[in-house]
């Protein structure tokens, strides 16, 4: 799985380009520096005591976290929003209709992720067999399959957090029927979609 080092080297290497996936790689470089920038500069979540009730969440099922309820800098949520809202306005995006969907999930994530960095460690994600994310219930955005063991693990796109999951399971409807299961590959086919056709 790739750092979010190895993915802010290839944005910019993309960067270097012409053409729309040159300026998407440029507009994500720029959500990713306005990120890294706001939460080095906030105080970090206080885990501490709501450790045991994370672990006794997932025990009963659920994720970690309930994201609205964790203690987070309501200012420094805040200012994130404001600045993130900038970098669209920049790339004529502000006025677009998922501009505010895409700003709430942007906002919330480096708080999201840095909570998923410091409960993952304590979870037994052997024991977590569903297509949410164990940290925060959010849903899966990507899917990887490691070259080595070919275990699938699915990356949650709120938060960050990397599980294992069923390599032949839909994880949004739970279907393990391989015939409504398939793939298309796309581009070099390093890349697939998956495709349910329950």
């Amino acid at each position: 799985m790739d750092t979010l080092d190895d993915v802010r080297r290839a944005l910019e290497e993309k960067k270097r380009g012409d053409g729309v996936l040159a300026r998407l790689a440029g507009f994500y470089s720029e959500v990713l520096a306005v990120q890294a920038a706001h939460l080095q500069a906030s105080e970090p979540l206080a885990v501490g005591d709501s450790l045991d009730t994370a672990l006794a969440r997932v025990d009963r099922g659920l994720s970690a976290c309930e994201p609205k309820s964790l203690p987070v800098d309501s200012g420094a949520l805040g200012s994130l929003f404001a600045a993130l809202a900038g970098v669209l306005e920049k790339h004529c995006l502000l006025d677009s209709d998922d501009s505010h969907a895409f700003l709430t999930s942007a906002a919330w994530f480096p708080f999201l992720n840095r909570y998923a960095g410091a409960v993952l460690p304590h979870l037994n994600l052997s024991l977590w067999q569903r297509g949410s994310c164990p940290v925060c219930g959010g849903e899966p955005g990507f899917a990887a399959l490691s070259a080595e063991t070919r275990e699938r693990c699915l990356v949650c796109s709120d938060c960050g957090a990397i599980w294992p999951f069923k390599r032949l399971c839909c994880p949004f409807c739970g279907n393990e029927r391989q015939e409504l299961l398939g793939y298309h590959p796309v581009g070099d086919g390093v890349y697939r979609v998956f495709l349910c056709n329950r």
